[in-house]
């Protein structure tokens, strides 16, 4: 074994420029890998954070779209043809307890909707009252890091407006404004922030509110609309909803990838699109070193002759080869890591709008894949070599 390495090395030395473009073929095939690897894997993280980072991965609720026999909970017997309808659920604490003693969840937070109007000035505009607990909605939305203007306390009459709504109104923190209900409250309210989502439609639409009054301002004391949970692992979102949906019965389990059946899709395809290119530069890669160790068989026939007569083994001619694959496909693997980063981070100076990261297991899988696919390369002119009649070798030499 040892001497089919120094034999390898001779090889290799004697014929080093062939080496040397072997090796920058590879180092090309593995930059290419490594490149287009880390561009998409980024993109796709800066996609999913952009998209659901501060948003939730999965809510818990009742619908109002969901009826409930009164037969099954009635104690004055059969009542026939009477449905009740659930819009929100009151029994949230214990799910909120059972929740916090879970190790998936990063972020919990109970939310209370209400649809009104906020007045201004003789106009109106429709608007999302959202009450929430500051502290466990920052832990999802970030919503004091998002402050533009004024601060981020929610107390009693506060509320903080988004960026687009306080531009249509003109408004600022410390001005007052009127929200007016469905149910003819009609209530002022001073602003005590206003938040950027860098999103038009949650700045034009969304006021946060202390969740309490929200409650007391919308006649649903100690009632909310959801449960809003955020998780580690994003893509486990629709298994942990499962679990979630047993656990909890009948209320309404919802997860991201319900809701953004397009979003997962693209990324799907972005994953198979980033694997096909791999295993195509990979196979490229293989049959480029299969070729020219072959030819190498060849030119080094007569070396590989006078070798045979002199005693060496099948087997040990044919590690020659094996070991030469493995040489060329770890020196080629990390000169093309190093290639690799060098393009990232000219990419990631002069040309990316987002942060571009290569994961250091990443980076030793392909090392290993691609000098495990060199070695195999060279099985063939491997198996070749061992063929070789040295008679016949050293008699056409």
């Amino acid at each position: 074994m040892l001497f089919s390495l120094r034999v390898a090395l001779r090889f290799l030395i004697e014929g080093r420029n062939q080496s040397l473009f072997i090796v920058i073929g590879i180092a090309v095939g593995v930059s290419v890998i490594i490149f287009i690897g880390a561009i998409i894997t980024s993109l796709q993280s800066n996609l999913i954070e952009q998209t659901l980072g501060n948003s939730a991965h999965i809510t818990i609720s009742e619908s109002s779209d969901i009826f409930r026999d009164i037969r099954q909970v009635s104690r004055f017997g059969l009542i026939e043809s009477q449905l009740a309808k659930t819009a929100d659920f009151q029994d949230w604490r214990p799910v909120l307890t059972s929740l916090e003693n879970n190790s998936y969840f990063t972020a919990i937070s109970p939310v209370l909707d209400g649809n009104g109007f906020l007045v201004k000035g003789g106009e109106d505009t429709s608007v999302l009252l959202r009450g929430v607990e500051l502290d466990r909605a920052n832990a999802i939305y970030q919503i004091s890091e998002r402050i533009i203007k004024g601060s981020d306390i929610l107390e009693g009459n506060q509320i903080i407006i988004g960026k687009e709504l306080a531009e249509d109104f003109k408004l600022n923190p410390g001005d007052v404004v009127l929200i007016a209900l469905a149910n003819n409250v009609r209530e002022r309210f001073s602003i005590q922030g206003i938040f950027d989502f860098e999103n038009q439609s949650i700045n034009s639409n969304w006021i946060f509110i202390d969740l309490k009054r929200a409650q007391k301002l919308l006649d649903k004391e100690d009632y909310i609309s959801r449960i809003e949970l955020q998780i580690n692992d994003v893509f486990a979102a629709d298994r942990i909803s499962r679990e979630l949906s047993f656990q909890l019965g009948g209320l309404i389990v919802e997860n991201w990838k319900e809701q953004n059946a397009q979003l997962l899709n693209a990324l799907s395809s972005q994953s198979v699109s980033n694997y096909i290119i791999q295993i195509f530069v990979l196979l490229a890669v293989t049959l480029g070193i299969s070729s020219v160790l072959g030819i190498s068989v060849i030119q080094r026939s007569r070396e590989l002759g006078i070798l045979k007569a002199l005693g060496i083994k099948n087997n040990s001619a044919r590690m020659i080869f094996i070991f030469q694959g493995a040489i060329l496909g770890f020196l080629g693997a990390l000169s093309g890591t190093a290639l690799g980063i060098l393009l990232i981070n000219v990419f990631t100076n002069f040309v990316s709008v987002f942060s571009i990261e290569v994961q250091l297991s990443q980076i030793i899988f392909i090392i290993i894949i691609t000098t495990i696919a060199c070695i195999v390369s060279a099985v063939i002119p491997a198996n070749s070599s061992a063929k070789l009649n040295p008679i016949e070798v050293i008699r056409n030499a």
